[in-house]
């Protein structure tokens, strides 16, 4: 259950990722940043309520530091997306996202089994061959669009470290002060930049959809990571570029490469392992 819960926090993160995508290329990245954090902030006022998740100044601390490493890393994420090849982006932003959980899981003294930590490595290459470049292809990321996106993908992947923290009985609470943390940090680099929030309704639909999808993600994260391993649910959660591939290569037709479809064959065979194992 743990780890279907990792995967569903993958696919709406990979989809909530595909429109930011989307909407940053026709406006400020920090204005798509603000609504999508304000959609989940509100959405998680009433999810708080009605459980009786205990509120604490672990909760609001370190859910405060996760917002404010989801802010920075959408920020530098959805730049990429929006300035370079989105598959390339998105996967470059998924090896180094999964890398935190997985070391920090380590760390903590977590041993997955054989399987699972074959399953592990599978995933892992599998990121690698997905964010791999035709040489012939002229749409290539530049520098600048890979330097981002990895620094997109340490971000977030402190976010899957930081969220983890508190103790389980005060996982909505941190969910809550995580979107509530990320919303001030962007509104106030707003106030600084003087960024405008005027957006269309088409863009204001796909933001808040986008919200709510990384809010649920969020969540299903937090509930799966406190049954299972950080190493496991963390790297299943990070995934999300698999999905965001999907989304460019069914929706806009962006064309995949050999080594892309080798990868995400990897990936189908590294979530077998992992579910054989689990």
């Amino acid at each position: 259950m743990a780890l279907l819960l990792g995967f569903l926090t993958a696919v709406l993160f990979g989809i909530g990722d595909f429109l930011a995508g989307q909407v940053t290329r026709r406006m400020p990245t920090l204005a798509v940043i603000f609504y999508a954090q304000a959609a989940g902030t509100l959405m998680m006022i009433p999810i708080v309520l009605l459980t009786n998740d205990t509120y604490s100044t672990d909760a609001l601390i370190w859910g405060g530091l996760s917002g404010a490493a989801l802010a920075a890393g959408f920020l530098f994420y959805f730049r990429a997306l929006a300035n370079g090849k989105m598959g390339v982006s998105a996967s470059i932003c998924g090896i180094m996202s999964a890398i935190m959980p997985v070391t920090a899981g380590l760390l903590f003294g977590e041993r997955p089994g054989l399987l699972i930590f074959a399953g592990l490595v599978v995933l892992t290459l599998a990121i690698v061959l997905i964010s791999k470049q035709d040489e012939n292809d002229d749409t290539a990321a530049s520098a600048k669009v890979m330097l981002e996106a990895a620094t997109a993908g340490f971000l977030l992947g402190l976010f899957f470290v930081l969220i983890y923290v508190p103790p389980a009985g005060e996982a909505m609470w941190t969910v809550l002060f995580t979107m509530a943390g990320a919303l001030f940090l962007t509104a106030a680099v707003m106030i600084v930049q003087r960024t405008s929030l005027q957006l269309t309704v088409r863009a204001g639909v796909l933001v808040t959809i986008m919200g709510v999808f990384q809010t649920l993600a969020a969540v299903l994260y937090i509930i799966g990571v406190n049954m299972g391993l950080l190493s496991v649910i963390g790297l299943a959660g990070s995934m999300s570029p698999l999905f965001t591939l999907l989304c460019a290569r069914l929706i806009i037709q962006e064309k995949l490469s050999g080594w892309q479809m080798t990868g995400f064959l990897m990936a189908l065979a590294g979530a077998c392992l992992l579910v054989l194992g689990s």
